[in-house]
Parts: C-alpha cells; structure tokens; sequence
C-alpha cells in the first residue's frame, strides 16, 4: 500500500482493510493516529486493531475501546520535523535561525501584508525521467491582511508524484515554536469531476496561531517522474512577486551528463537585473540565481498584460528538439494508426454525406456538442490523448482528446489537417533556447477545404467550426508531424472577426418617451455566449433580457424580444430584435427645448486617467462595433445642435462618428475599431486622448426646439 505521506480521512464503509495493512507500521510510531468521535471530541495515539465492531486504541499507554458506531473517521497523523519543538531557540537549521532573527527587523506596516523572508526553491534533476522539488518559504506578517496568507499551498501530480510537507511551523514574537496540525492539511484534487482526468492536485494547509507579527516557515519535498511529451517538466520561476521579498534563492542541480538548457525572460517591469551563476560541484553541474532585498510589484494601473509577459521569469528544461517533441507524438499518436471503432464511429456520424465540408462540418458538430467539455488544459493533465478506447467511449474529453478525435476521423476521410499545440498569446514570447512542449498550453487544428482555411477550436461547446478566441491569434504553435523544426505563427485573425452592429429605430414622443427597436447583429466568438441562452427557461430568459436593458434608464420596460435566427442555428448570426419603451429619456425645458443623449452609446476614460504609464495597456482583443441611429422627432420640433463630426485613426484604433439631421430625423453612424489589442507605452498618451474624446462624445447632448 502506497505510503501516506498527508492526511487521509477515512470512513467506515471502507476504513477497515486500509487501515489492517498498516497498524503494524504506524503503531510504533507515538501518536500516529487521531480516532475523532461523532460528538467532536478528538484523541491522539496509535490505532491497535479493529475487531467485531470495536476500535482498539492506545491513549498515552493506555488500551481504549471504542464503539465503532460512534466514531466518525480516523486520520493518519505523519510524523514532521519540529513537531515536537517548542522554542525556535531548539531548532538548528542556520537558515531558519537567520530568518528568525532577520524577521525581528520588520515592524507592522498598514501598507505591506506580508514580507517574504525566504523563497527558495531548489530543483534536482534525479535521471532523464525524475527529478526532485525542495520548496521553502518563510514570511512574516505585517499587518491584518496579511492573516490570509497563513493558508498556503503547493501541487502535485497524482500517480506520479511522492510528496510530503516536512514542516510547517510558527514563531511568535516571544520565539515560541507550534506545529501544523494534520487537520490543517487537506490534499484537495483540482479536476475530479472526471475520474479519467483526476491527475493534478493541490496539498492546502493552513498554519497555526495565525498573529500579526507571527512568522511562517514552511517546507515541502515533491519527487515525480517527467519525459518530453506525456508529463513534460519545466522550472518557471517569477523573479519579482506583489510583496517584498528578503532573499530568493533558485537552485537547479543536474549530474553533468545531462544538458540543461535556461534563459531569464526580463518582462517589462523595471528590476536589478540577475546573472545565473553556473558551477561544478561534485558529479553535478549546478545553475543558481541568488535575490536580495527585492521590491514588490505595486499594480497602479488598469489594463495591464497578463503576469506572463510584465513578470520577470527564469526558465530551465532539459534539452530537446520542437523536431524531436513533434515527431515522437506523430509517430505514436498519428501515423499509420486505424482503429474499427474510429471508423464506425464516423460512419454513425456521417452516414452517406460525401460533401468534404458537410463531413467536416457533421463530425465537428458531434464531437463539440454531443461529447461534453471538460476545461482542463494540457499543463493541467497529460500532454498527450488519452487511450483510443477511452476517447471512444467516454461521454467527456478536454479540449485536447476532443481535437486529437477530430484529426483522427479526418484522417480515415483523408482531409488534410494539422494538429498544433500553441502558447495562447497573452503570455510572454518563447526563445528558442528553451524548447518543451510545457510552455505550450493549449491545442487546436487546421483544416484546408475548397480554398479555405479554418483554426477549429473545441474551447467551448457553442463554437460554431471555425470560431475560437482571440488567444490563438499569431499564437507561437507546434505542428505535430515528421519534420517542424521550429515553432511557427498562427495566422492573425481579422481585426473585424468580432464584430457587433447594433441598428436602433428610435421615435421620440412629445412626453419625452423614447419608443426604441433595437437590433443587435453579432459575428465572432461573442456569439457563444448568446447561444448559450438557449438553455434558459423563459423566465429565465426574460428575466436576463430586461437586466439587460437596465442601463438604458431608470424607467424602462422591455415590451417584446425574439432572436430572429434560432440560437442553436450555428449556421446564422446570432441576431436579437428589442422593443424597448424609456420614459423620461429626453429633458423639457418648457415647452419650447428638449434635451437628450446618444442613447445607450457610452464611454468611459476612467482607465487611462494617468498621465503615463510604465506598462502597456491591454484592450484583450481586437474587434469593430457600429452603431447606427435613426431618431424621428416628435412633429414641430427641429434640430438646434447636433455634436461635432467625429473622425480619429491610427494603426491601433479608430472612431468615426457622423451625424446628419433632417427636417423629420436624426441618423448618426458611430463606429469603433481595436486594430490592435496592446497600446505601447510610447502611444499611450494618443490613446489616452482618443479615449477621452470617446467619452466626451458619449455625454454630448442633443438640442430640439419646438418650431413655431
């Protein structure tokens, strides 16, 4: 039986054949195990035997006996270091004692949560295929916020991992020493919904007297196995943190015959730069980067880049090949494989089409909406498909097996397709001095048919083919097949690709009443989540489609709605009709002026209220709205003034907006388009500006007069 490194609770239904196995290793032990009654109360020794419906129990060298009806679990307790250790004066390890006396420089701050004494992590490559986690932090906190901390964390890989916390400790400010208790410590799976893909998991704890100015040490030890493509492991390790850290140490060890290659990516947040010192010691080669005294990042600006690209990271893998990675999964996964149950599988789904794209379209629909979607990427499981006969039968895959079938049911029909794993491209860029199928973290396919390219994506089960978001656009990408050396770009998607039209059929009433038609026409991935509604009940739908109308007014009524294509249509746009009442939209000054705003056009500049930026700002994607107005005016009104024509265009943004006015009407045309979804630092004050004339615009008034 596997050893219990973490607390395992268990039951009684099955409690009695796991713990048999091991009372003769743990009853030794002092205080090995912990019986908690169903009334709460809770007692530490060491379980003898179960036998006949009693629990036999040794409590500090005396027999108990209880009744196992009133017993709830027993817990295994392991054995840590400095759990018996109650000043911090007992305990010998000299980085722990610098800490401590380190620790006693730092007084509460309103400001600063915590401070980090130490962030150490030491990573020891064992062979080619096992390698050896030492993770040590210790903290000190600095004021109530700081409290949160106390729960910390770190994960492991099920069936593939031995792990163990060897400590986890607190030293109070007079230097008094607790423990962690096994109650403290859960071992939580993050993807258990499936049991297929239950692989990675959390070990969750949660360290004692928690106390402003108490100080944290903590220590844990994963040993797992890797290789390059099923379980690749990669060191990455951000170099600046959102507190101030003491002292960071990154410690790589490998024995000299094996190549380890690195880079330190330098992100775009200003810090002393750091060299990786590289030495020999013993049989091994040994890569170290040493920190002191680092500032924390402070986040002062809306829409900033992901932490990935802003954060400075060392990256370090063994040394492979994009070719090699590729070929080892085309040669297993790809080539010249067939499977009976593959092709009755697609015969089912195809039945007598012979259309190439009918057949695309047929086995896509399938696999995206009949097989259900379970959202674990590949650095989350495996990298490589779960076993033909489990994807057959399965009801839910991940986004990977759900593509690798999909590439699988082409091949049989010989379209041509490519399977990529790519980097999604709100993260950093990747150099080619680290090559490992790890810094890629989702998949996505190709498909070439009549002339036409299209990037299938099963992100999301209301996709229509050929719709995936914005983060595989010019995404760094792996084709797997027998030749790619090196990664490539996957082609940029349109700036219009999202693109939503919003037509509204507006007639003004002499009591100020605004009678509104609005059409909304989207295109892109937008429309996912309206076909999604289709699951709703009426009333639920209704009562989500006059929250939607709630920023029109404070006196508006939703009279009618319809989605003139069907939701679950893929073919169609999505398009929804609106009739929409909004008393008392427009101002009376009198019976000779009214006043009113664009309707429902609004625009904020609150997030580019700085005067500059030390980081880029961020749009997340690039896409073009429209709105078109028609305006009828109440009878013997007419147009006083209308605001300024607007037009403002560069190679990363653009608004045009024209308003007309005739004798009866209003029309005006707005349209809005991000050709670009990063602002460089350099362009941010053109951006600032056109922002802030964006939102001028959306509280600019129109002027009627009554015509006398």
């Amino acid at each position: 039986m596997k050893k219990l490194y973490f607390t395992f609770i268990l039951f009684f239904f099955t409690v009695f054949k796991l713990i048999s196995s091991e009372i003769t290793k743990e009853q030794s032990l002092p205080n090995t195990h912990i019986i908690i009654l169903k009334d709460g109360s809770e007692y530490k020794g060491n379980l003898l035997k179960i036998e006949d419906g009693k629990i036999y129990f040794k409590i500090n060298n005396d027999e108990r006996i209880f009744n196992k009806d009133y017993v709830d679990r027993i817990q295994f307790q392991q054995r840590r270091i400095y759990q018996d250790i109650k000043s911090i004066t007992e305990i010998s390890d000299q980085e722990i004692q610098y800490l401590w006396e380190n620790s006693k420089k730092r007084e509460k701050d309103p400001n600063e949560p915590i401070v980090m004494l130490l962030d150490k992590l030491v990573v020891e490559y064992l062979s080619d295929r096992k390698v050896k986690i030492n993770i040590k932090k210790a903290f000190k906190i600095l004021n109530e916020a700081g409290k949160e901390y106390s729960t910390q964390f770190f994960y492991y890989l099920k069936n593939h991992s031995d792990y163990k916390l060897l400590y986890g400790i607190t030293v109070l400010p007079d230097g008094s020493v607790s423990s962690i208790e096994e109650t403290a410590v859960n071992d939580e799976p993050i993807n258990n919904q499936i049991p297929d893909y239950n692989l990675l998991h959390r070990v969750k704890f949660g360290l004692k007297d928690v106390d402003v100015e108490s100080v944290f040490v903590w220590e844990a030890e994963i040993t797992r196995d890797f290789d390059n493509v099923k379980l690749p492991f990669l060191v990455e390790k951000e170099l600046i943190e959102k507190v101030n850290i003491e002292k960071q140490i990154i410690k790589i060890l490998a024995p000299k015959n094996l190549k380890i290659n690195y880079t330190i990516y330098d992100g775009l947040i200003p810090y002393k730069k750091v060299k990786l010192k590289k030495y020999r010691e013993k049989n091994k080669i040994i890569y170290q980067v040493e920190q002191n005294n680092i500032p924390a990042f402070i986040e002062d600006e809306n829409n900033i880049p992901s932490a990935s690209i802003i954060f400075p990271k060392i990256y370090a893998c063994l040394k492979s090949s994009w070719l090699n990675i590729g070929k080892e999964i085309y040669k297993n996964f790809f080539y010249n494989k067939d499977n009976a149950k593959f092709n009755e599988l697609l015969k089912s789904i195809i039945g007598n089409e012979t259309d190439k794209y009918k057949q695309i379209q047929l086995i896509y629909d399938y696999i995206n909406r009949k097989i259900n979607l379970i959202n674990i990427p590949p650095d989350e499981f495996y990298y490589l498909p779960l076993i033909d006969d489990k994807i057959i039968n399965l009801s839910t895959l991940n986004i990977l097996d759900k593509t690798y079938l999909f590439i699988r049911l082409l091949n049989i029909l010989n379209i041509e397709s490519k399977f990529y794993y790519y980097r999604e491209n709100y993260k950093n860029k990747i150099t080619d001095k680290i090559q490992s199928l790890k810094l890629l973290d989702n998949v996505a396919c190709e498909v070439n048919i009549n002339d036409k390219k299209l990037i299938v994506s099963f992100e999301n089960q209301n996709f229509n083919i050929g719709q995936h978001y914005y983060s595989v656009s010019n995404a760094h990408a792996l084709i797997i097949d027998n030749r790619s050396k090196k990664l490539i770009n996957i082609e940029k998607i349109a700036f219009d690709y999202n693109f939503t039209e919003r037509k509204y059929k507006c007639l003004l009433r002499e009591d100020n009443t605004l009678e509104l038609k609005r059409t909304t026409v989207i295109s892109g991935t937008d429309q996912a989540f309206w076909r999604n509604k289709r699951f709703l009940s009426k009333g639920e739908l209704d009562k989500y489609m006059e929250t939607r109308i709630s920023n029109l007014g404070s006196n508006v009524e939703l009279k009618n709605y319809s989605f003139p294509n069907k939701l679950e249509n893929f073919d169609e746009l999505v398009i929804i009709e609106e009739e929409i009442e909004i008393k008392d939209f427009a101002f009376a000054s009198g019976d000779l002026y009214k006043i009113f705003k664009i309707p429902e056009f609004t625009f904020s500049a609150g997030s580019v209220s700085k005067k500059q930026r030390s980081l880029p700002y961020d749009l997340d994607r690039t896409e073009k709205s429209r709105y078109v107005f028609e305006i009828t005016l109440p009878e013997n009104y007419r147009v006083l003034y209308l605001p300024d024509n607007l037009n403002m265009k560069t190679d990363d943004y653009s608004i045009s907006a024209d308003f007309e006015s005739n004798v009866n009407n209003i029309n005006i045309i707005i349209e809005l388009i991000y050709f670009n979804d990063i602002i460089s630092t350099e362009k941010y004050n053109g951006f600032k500006q056109w922002m802030e004339n964006n939102a001028k615009l959306s509280k600019e008034w129109i002027l009627l007069e009554r015509i006398s």
